[in-house]
């Protein structure tokens, strides 16, 4: 297959129910690399960042998608369900090798973008609709939910590695300016680190040493989406593109050496939806090494399925 570099901007209605809770990446909590997890179309799998046969975590008919790594390397949060055909879309977690799974919320307001505190005590979210909504942290009993920001236009939120911060895209209020923040993880001393100069800044995630920020930076030409992976400091100084990496839903590895990135692939019109793998590239650029190798058409459509949402598992060190 000829990939491409970025992809058709989706527009129709069976194409948003999968694209809505698909994509998103976390997690680069320091350790040794372990397995990777993200979501195929509806499905939670790992696998080894050396490639080989995935292991699938989740069989339902109701889609599961966006995992995110514990920092102990044993547990995921994830989503299951899909507002965008009708059924609750809330935060779910299980053990790594996929049993014990227990649901965390129950609101049917629906949530998105999951990510544990290092502590593991918490997990951080998106509580609202359509990708814009409220940051909230919880217990991972759903207890004691705490909103960070108000005006419904915050998402993708990430705790730093020690826990002190968390980064998220959009704005704390409705009068702050749109694009990357940060803040403390009781939502006081916010910073706006970068806008969306010259394209749609997004999914932003933590260095696993804390000192940088990474993000997708999607540039629309027409309906055509040029994806770029950036890369800045936690003061948002030092702003620039890793030449060779790009793609969407960059996670660093829990060393630090590498990045995991989804890249699509066989977009053919602006009525289909692109097939998508996962890749690893070196943290400065280039070695480029395809992960997933998804093999076979979705029912119903002519391209492959969408591998999204890679969260690299962190293996605490001694």
């Amino acid at each position: 297959m000829k990939p491409i570099r970025g992809g058709l901007i989706p527009v129709v209605g069976a194409v948003l129910a999968l694209l809505a809770t698909a994509g998103t990446s976390w997690a680069a909590f320091p350790g040794a690399n372990g397995l990777i997890a993200y979501s195929e179309t509806r499905e939670i799998f790992t696998i080894s960042p050396a490639g080989g046969d995935p292991t699938r975590l989740t069989d339902n008919a109701i889609p599961d998608v966006q995992p995110s790594w514990s920092a102990d390397g044993q547990r995921l949060a994830f989503i299951r369900g899909s507002a965008y055909i009708g059924q609750n879309q809330n935060v779910w977690t299980m053990r790594g090798d996929g049993t014990h799974q227990r649901q965390v919320t129950h609101w049917p307001t629906a949530e998105s973008a999951p990510s544990f505190s290092p502590g593991g005590g918490r997990i951080v979210m998106t509580r609202g609709w359509d990708g814009a909504g409220d940051i909230v942290i919880v217990r991972t009993d759903g207890t004691e939910p705490v909103r960070l920001t108000s005006g419904k236009q915050a998402r993708d939120p990430v705790f730093s590695p020690n826990g002190r911060k968390i980064v998220f895209v959009g704005k704390p209020t409705k009068t702050s300016p749109f694009g990357i923040w940060i803040m403390r993880r009781d939502g006081t001393n916010r910073r706006f680190l970068q806008s969306n100069s010259g394209g749609d800044d997004q999914r932003p995630d933590f260095s696993p040493d804390g000192s940088h920020i990474i993000y997708e930076r999607c540039i629309a030409d027409g309906h055509d989406c040029i994806f770029d992976t950036v890369i800045m400091r936690t003061d948002g100084r030092y702003e620039r593109v890793i030449g060779g990496a790009w793609g969407e839903e960059p996670v660093f590895s829990p060393n630090g050496a590498r990045i995991a990135v989804v890249r699509r692939f066989d977009c053919v019109d602006l009525y289909e939806l692109c097939g998508s793998r996962v890749f690893t590239v070196a943290r400065g650029g280039g070695d480029a090494q395809v992960l997933t190798q998804p093999d076979a058409p979705l029912d119903g459509f002519t391209h492959f399925p969408l591998d999204s949402g890679p969260s690299w598992q962190p293996i605490p060190q001694p």
